[in-house]
C-alpha cells in the first residue's frame, strides 16, 4: 500500500508539475486564473471535432468536467445549468493560485478521482473527458464511475491520448481507438475519429510533439 501511495505521490507531482508549466506559459492574468486564450482556442477545436453541438448539449444540463486540471474548460459553457470540475490537484491548483471559481457562475470545484467520483448516481447529464483516461490508476473502473454517474441518455465526449509507452503521469496508455467501445459497451458511439493534432499539452515539448488522438461523441443508452 505504501507503494501505491508513493506512487500516486509521484503522479500527481508530475501532473502538478506539468500543468504548472503549461500555465506560466499559457496563462490568463492574475485576475484570472486559468489557462489563457490560446489554450482556449486548442480546447475550441477539439470540442467542435468530437462534438460539433456541444452549445446545445450542454444548455441547462450538469456537467462535469474530469480530470481537466486548470484548463478552465468549464469557461466555455455559460450556459450549463451547473459546472463541476472534478481533478485530485483542485486544491493544489487553487493553493497555487491557478484554479478559482471567480469570473464564473454556477461553477463547483472538486476534489476527486475518476476511480471513485463523489457524485450521486446519474446526477451528470453530459461529462468532459479530455487527455484524462489514460492518467487514472484504472481506467476500466474510471469508465465504470462514469457510466454511474451519467444519466440515461446523457453524453460523454471523449478526447485522449493514443498509443504511447506508460509514464508516471499517463500509467495506461489506450492502445487503440478499438478498445474505447469495450470499455463502454453501455454505450452508443454517436461519432469517433482519430486525429493527429498537436495537443496543447504538446507545445511544452521541445520539439513539440504530434500524437494519433481519439475524438468520440458517446450516448448513455436510456434503458440500462
Amino acid at each position: 500500500m505504501g507503494e501505491r501511495a508513493g506512487d500516486r505521490a509521484e503522479k500527481e507531482q508530475v501532473e502538478f508539475d506539468h500543468y504548472n508549466a503549461f500555465y506560466e506559459e499559457f496563462g490568463d492574468d492574475a485576475a484570472s486564473p486559468w489557462c489563457g486564450d490560446h489554450c482556449r482556442r486548442m480546447i475550441v477545436e477539439e470540442l467542435r471535432v468530437a462534438c460539433p453541438r456541444m452549445d446545445e448539449e450542454v444548455r441547462g444540463k450538469v456537467v462535469l468536467d474530469l480530470g481537466g486540471g486548470c484548463t478552465g474548460v468549464l469557461r466555455l459553457f455559460e450556459g450549463a445549468a451547473l459546472k463541476i470540475e472534478m481533478d485530485p490537484l483542485v486544491d493544489r491548483y487553487m493553493d497555487a493560485g491557478k484554479m478559482s471559481v471567480k469570473g464564473t457562475s454556477r461553477t463547483i470545484l472538486l476534489k476527486g478521482y475518476g476511480e471513485r467520483m463523489p457524485l450521486s448516481d446519474g446526477f451528470v447529464d453530459v461529462i468532459v473527458c479530455r487527455n484524462a483516461l489514460d492518467h487514472v490508476d484504472n481506467p476500466r473502473r474510471a469508465a465504470d464511475e462514469i457510466r454511474r454517474v451519467l444519466k440515461p441518455g446523457g453524453l460523454l465526449v471523449l478526447v485522449v491520448d493514443l498509443k504511447g509507452a506508460p509514464t508516471p503521469a499517463e500509467p495506461n496508455p489506450i492502445a487503440g481507438p478499438e478498445v474505447i467501445p469495450r470499455m463502454f459497451p453501455d454505450f452508443i458511439v454517436e461519432h469517433q475519429e482519430v486525429r493527429a493534432i498537436p495537443r496543447y499539452e504538446d507545445i511544452l515539448a521541445r520539439p513539440p510533439v504530434t500524437r494519433p488522438t481519439f475524438y468520440g461523441r458517446l450516448r448513455k443508452r436510456d434503458q440500462e
